[in-house]
């Protein structure tokens, strides 16, 4: 069994709210993996990893410029690897030429707020005090609302919007609906 959690089980166990038994059967081997903002490095391997998938399935040859992978490295990824996977997926849906550039990346990622945070504390703890849960969540409604948007600008016809995003017919149209694009 692997499984990852971001929270402290040794606390949680003396807090009796998790089973110290089955602790010690999944910490049989720890791996510590620190968050994507503490390991700026591997944020451009990632990028051109998540971007390899794209060109393999699409056969399209595409790039990030520099200033490009600049910007990734500045922002904090509050969720993580999967968030910059979002990031990644629709900037390439977005880009409309071979080279994929800031321009391309959703509006959340280019805001002020969202970029250069320096201070230690902010990078322990970015959410301590904050009352806007679910940051990720509506980060990635707006940048699947932008997807979906620039696909019906691009596609021909919803047919093959619905080949592109590589979803359901049931689900485009749930989205259409969702997000007011009908």
């Amino acid at each position: 069994i692997i499984s990852a959690t971001n929270k402290d089980l040794s606390i949680r166990i003396k807090e009796q709210r998790f089973r110290n038994d089955l602790f010690y059967r999944l910490n049989t081997i720890r791996i510590h993996l620190p968050p994507l903002r503490e390991r700026p490095n591997d944020i451009a391997l990632l990028a051109n990893f998540f971007l390899k998938q794209h060109i393999k399935h699409q056969k399209r040859t595409l790039e990030f410029s520099d200033d490009c992978l600049d910007g990734l490295r500045t922002y904090q990824w509050p969720g993580n690897v999967r968030e910059l996977k979002g990031v990644i997926d629709y900037s390439v849906t977005m880009a409309t030429g071979s080279l994929i550039t800031a321009d391309d990346f959703p509006e959340f990622l280019l805001s002020k707020e969202n970029r250069n945070r320096d201070t230690s504390e902010s990078r322990r703890h970015p959410f301590e005090g904050s009352q806007d849960f679910g940051l990720l969540s509506k980060a990635l409604q707006h940048t699947e609302k932008e997807v979906i948007k620039g696909v019906l600008q691009q596609a021909k016809n919803r047919s093959e919007a619905i080949k592109i995003l590589g979803i359901s017919r049931r689900t485009f149209y749930t989205k259409l609906k969702q997000y007011d694009l009908d």
